[in-house]
């Protein structure tokens, strides 16, 4: 309340009665002393007859004769002129009782402004309700005569779900989204036990195949080496000098069969001298046909009596040792070779085990993957992953085939690829192959010469083209119907204004699970057809 409301501790002796309830004098002053729950209320006199600005009150006026409390005011300014019995009440915080007769506690300004807000509020609202009620009212006869009159005649509106008839390229394809993988990738592993000596390459190195890329360090594999280096040494000094020795004993029996050759040759030439001299006796003695007959006889004995001589059989006997000597150094030099041989052979699997020591690249690309089991000094086996070398001169992306679409996927069917994190580019390629895996097929579809954006792993749109048809009509399937004789007919809108609908026959060319390549007359691409018909209203 504001600093003219009198204090609440008013004197009991200037307190008035409190009215009976058939009628409330003019005397009658309502005070917090009311009581039915009330912290202040407060009222105001509304008589036609107003109070004068120099504070005098004229005859008939009820607020002459009131007491006053001793902070109330003396002089009231006069309020504006309110209709009878109208009530101001102030600092209500729960019920408040009411009364027609003036209160002192209230000035005259304060209850002015009090009713002017009433006034004001109780207006503002009543213009409000009536406005909206107005504009509701408008509304509703609005889209009352908008929905169901036209032309002066009630009609029924629907509405209806509608698409467009578009014209392109019909595809019935195989979809699916890969990611994209490098035509070969190998994962490196050691070909044994060991530790990691040496690391030749780093992440992203591009190598060739054969390329040396770790060295491994395995003393049994070492020690292996050496000794069988060693041993090969042994070998192939024993294996010389037996062959050396074989070669010696060839030569022996050369000189045995030379000095056998000369000793034939010498008794040939003495056993000519003797039948020369007796050729001569022959030619002396004269005689008979008997004499004849007898030397003839004679001279056959004597060839056939021809044996070897001394010399002949030492130089056989001597020949037939060289031989067999030779032999002997034949078989032990032959012995020492395959020796040799055999060593050779485990000689050449330790420097194989070495060579295994250093890992290679098994294919060209690109080193990736290192981690830590990669780094120098650390232990690994034929089981530890060193890196990844990754071929990526072209990529592949892999599509699942659907049982029922494996017979008509073959190799170099078309295949479309798209990259949703690359804009604007669209492979063209073609199945390069197709493959089983479990109950599944894959085709894997080749990207040659691959844009320098594609890289492995990113996300792939791909699909292997089955049929496609250029420059069709195509609209959804849910909008073709079918009529009582199987015919198919599109119900194209021709006024959607007044809901006017028209059956097209159509003739179904192909259908790819969502829509239909159609072809028919008078209609074409922008003409609008209805799927499903929506729910009337009235």
């Amino acid at each position: 309340m504001s600093n003219d409301q009198p204090s609440r501790e008013t004197p009991q002796d200037q307190i008035p009665p409190i009215p009976a309830p058939d009628g409330v004098g003019d005397q009658t002053v309502a005070s917090p002393a009311l009581g039915y729950g009330m912290e202040r209320i407060d009222f105001l006199d509304s008589r036609e007859t107003p109070v004068n600005s120099a504070g005098g009150n004229p005859a008939g006026n009820a607020m002459r004769d009131l007491p006053s409390p001793e902070d109330a005011p003396t002089t009231f300014d006069a309020p504006e002129m309110l209709s009878r019995h109208e009530v101001a009440a102030v600092n209500v915080e729960r019920d408040y009782y009411s009364s027609h007769n003036p209160s002192p506690y209230l000035s005259t300004r304060q209850a002015a402004e009090d009713v002017r807000d009433t006034r004001r509020k109780r207006s503002t609202r009543t213009r409000v309700i009536v406005a909206v009620l107005v504009v509701a009212a408008l509304g509703a006869a609005g889209w009352f005569f908008w929905q169901f009159t036209k032309g002066g005649e009630t009609k029924q509106a629907m509405q209806y779900d509608t698409r467009e008839i578009v014209k392109g390229e019909f595809l019935n394809s195989i979809e699916a989204t890969a990611l994209v993988q490098p035509i070969n990738e190998c994962t490196v592993t050691p070909n044994g036990p060991g530790t990691i000596a040496e690391v030749f390459v780093e992440d992203g190195t591009a190598v060739e195949e054969g390329t040396p890329l770790f060295r491994l360090d395995n003393p049994t594999i070492t020690d292996a080496v050496n000794k069988a280096q060693e041993a090969l040494g042994t070998f192939q000094a024993d294996a010389d000098a037996k062959a050396q020795a074989f070669a010696k004993a060839q030569e022996e029996v050369a000189k045995a069969q030379e000095a056998l050759d000369k000793a034939t040759e010498e008794a040939k030439e003495s056993k000519k001298k003797d039948d020369k001299s007796e050729d001569k006796d022959k030619d002396k003695a004269e005689g008979g046909g008997d004499s004849n007959e007898e030397g003839e006889e004679e001279e056959d004995d004597s060839s056939t009596s021809d044996e070897p001589t001394e010399a002949e059989k030492k130089a056989k006997e001597a020949l037939e040792a060289a031989q067999a000597a030779a032999e002997s150094a034949r078989v032990e030099s032959e012995t020492a070779t395959t020796n040799l041989y055999n060593m050779q052979e485990t000689y050449n699997r330790a420097l194989e085990q070495q060579a295994t020591l250093t890992v290679v690249s098994p294919i060209s690309g690109k080193v990736g993957g290192l981690g830590s089991s990669a780094e120098v000094g650390s232990s690994v086996s034929s089981s530890t992953s060193l890196c990844t070398v990754s071929d990526t001169s072209r990529f592949k992306v892999c599509v699942e085939i659907p049982k029922e679409s494996a017979d008509q996927v073959n190799i170099g069917k078309e295949a479309r690829i798209a990259f949703p994190a690359i804009k604007d580019l669209n492979v063209t390629s073609t199945v390069a192959s197709i493959e089983e895996v479990g109950e599944s097929l894959l085709a894997n579809i080749i990207i040659e010469e691959p844009d320098e954006r594609i890289t492995a792993g990113v996300a792939a749109e791909a699909c292997v083209v089955l049929q496609s048809i250029p420059d069709s009509l195509m609209v959804p399937l849910e909008a073709i119907k079918t009529d009582e004789n199987g015919g198919t007919h599109l119900d194209v809108l021709l006024d959607s204004t007044r809901n006017i609908v028209t059956e097209v026959p159509i003739t179904i060319v192909a259908t790819n699970g969502t829509d239909a390549a159609i072809s028919a007359e008078n209609i074409q691409k922008g003409n609008t057809v209805v799927v499903t018909p929506g729910e009337s209203s009235q």
